[in-house]
């Protein structure tokens, strides 16, 4: 929105609405270190949370505000109109009225119409009140969601998954350089202090790398591929 789009600055406001106190600090964190780093890109934030009100300066100079629902009321009125887009944190758990009635003032004609309107989900919860999960698409748009792999399975929604292993014996060819290095490094097991994941990463290669230097181990893998019948 910011970097791409273009749509994003300190005339054209970005407002996060996060359900909960503690979610401020944290989400300004985010922005200023974690995605800045990233992206090697600055964003200028400013958080509300409580009976805290922020600098004027402050609200002039940014462009993103994070906001508790409470703390929209903090917000005066000019840099309520500046905003063009919105965004609502965990939208699956906001109240219904509470995000229609602020979203109103931007269609009602009180302020200028944002430029986009969208919420985030981490996870969503198994709806008794479907017209309340309704209303809130209505305000917020189409739901699109990522369906795990492990939870369509738990579901039942996907085809059970059988894993077979197949261990490798090269005990007879251990003298060889190749085979005596991984050896080695497979009964070291990472000692202590070592990254765990440099560790089963490094692994995974050398025992990736043993198949595809053995004439056996090629002729095993593509004899399963081939038996495969897509």
């Amino acid at each position: 929105l910011k970097k791409e789009l273009k749509v994003v600055d300190k005339w054209n406001k970005f407002l996060l609405i996060v359900p909960s106190i503690g979610l401020v600090p944290q989400t300004v964190d985010k922005f200023i270190k974690e995605y800045a780093q990233q992206d090697k890109f600055y964003f200028n934030v400013v958080g509300i949370s409580g009976n805290s009100k922020p600098k004027e300066g402050d609200l002039k100079k940014c462009d993103c505000i994070v906001s508790t629902y409470q703390s929209l009321k903090s917000i005066p009125e000019e840099y309520l109109k500046m905003i063009k887009v919105i965004n609502i944190d965990e939208a699956h758990t906001a109240k219904c009225e509470t995000t229609a009635s602020f979203l109103d003032l931007y269609k009602d004609g009180t302020y200028e119409p944002l430029t986009y309107k969208f919420g985030w989900s981490g996870s969503l919860k198994k709806y008794e009140n479907y017209s309340e999960f309704l209303h809130n698409k209505s305000q917020l748009g189409a739901l699109a969601m990522v369906y795990e792999a492990k939870d369509l399975i738990a579901d039942g929604y996907a085809p059970q998954v059988k894993v077979r292993t197949i261990k490798v014996d090269y005990t007879p060819r251990a003298k060889e350089e190749w085979v005596d290095k991984y050896v080695r490094f497979r009964e070291w097991n990472g000692g202590t202090g070592t990254n765990k994941g440099w560790y089963y990463k490094k692994r995974y290669a050398m025992e990736r790398d043993c198949i595809l230097k053995d004439e056996h181990g090629v002729t095993l893998i593509t004899n399963i591929a081939a038996s495969l019948n897509k």
